[in-house]
């Protein structure tokens, strides 16, 4: 996946319509931050081995960028 750089400083809508009312995303939990560092680590390691390009993991959201 590639991701231009306006598409990594672009805003983030963190909330959705439901049934007519604006929702706040809730912060993503414990165990999914856990999971979440292990995958990027896994991936970023594949990654800098590979010298493929850089990881960023912004948010709550993986982005890859290939420089």
């Amino acid at each position: 996946m590639i991701y231009k750089d306006e598409t990594l400083l672009q805003d983030w809508n963190l909330t959705q319509i439901i049934n007519g009312k604006e929702i706040m995303s809730p912060s993503p939990r414990i165990r999914h931050q856990k999971i979440s560092k292990k995958l990027h680590k896994i991936i970023e390691s594949f990654v800098e081995k590979g010298n493929l390009g850089e990881v960023f993991m912004l948010l709550w959201t993986l982005f890859l960028r290939k420089i």
